[in-house]
């Protein structure tokens, strides 16, 4: 129908389709630089999710990334000097975490000690676990609600509690799960 708002015809890529990008930036410090990269990239078995689709599996998108830092002075007093180097996005990646993770610390952030990096943030890991794509949940535990079963419950379940992982000790009053809810 001509004016139909409520349906959308889309056009899925194929799988394993490789796009290609560039990203140029300036005037970032080290940690600045460390939080577009650690946007970029996710830890192991997390995807970026775009488009439509999402609860379907699809849009879900890896980025590799390589990092060129462009020495300008270098550039343009020589001809033969292109002026990029490549660097190791760890060094940029650990100056942003470190920072992250200190700051988290000391806003005595809810910790969960056991995890390494970024996840030890118990707000990132309930991020991460959304991201999820190689070990996700089933589609049934993900699948949108129809409206029913929507009012028919109370309160959502955290991802900790979709993915079958126990809860940090949340400092503040968390979003839980009512206490009655069983299973998914």
């Amino acid at each position: 129908k001509p004016n139909d708002k409520q349906h959308t015809i889309i056009r899925p890529v194929k799988d394993n389709v490789i796009f290609g990008g560039r990203i140029r930036f300036e005037n970032l410090t080290d940690i600045e630089l460390g939080a577009l990269l650690a946007a970029l990239r996710l830890p192991d078995g997390c995807a970026h999710k775009l488009g439509m689709g999402k609860p379907l599996g699809l849009g879900s998108i890896q980025i590799d990334s390589q990092l060129y830092l462009v020495d300008r002075k270098a550039r343009y007093t020589c001809w033969e000097n292109v002026g990029f180097q490549s660097c190791d996005i760890e060094d940029f990646t650990n100056v942003f975490n470190q920072k992250m993770l200190a700051h988290a610390r000391s806003s005595e952030e809810t910790m969960d000690e056991s995890k390494s990096g970024l996840q030890a943030i118990g707000r990132l890991q309930a991020l991460f676990h959304l991201l999820r794509w190689q070990t996700r949940p089933q589609y049934s535990a993900t699948a949108s609600q129809q409206l029913e079963q929507f009012r028919a419950r109370p309160v959502l379940p955290t991802p900790h509690k979709v993915v079958g992982q126990s809860e940090p000790l949340w400092q503040e009053d968390p979003p839980h799960p009512s206490q009655q809810e069983t299973d998914l």
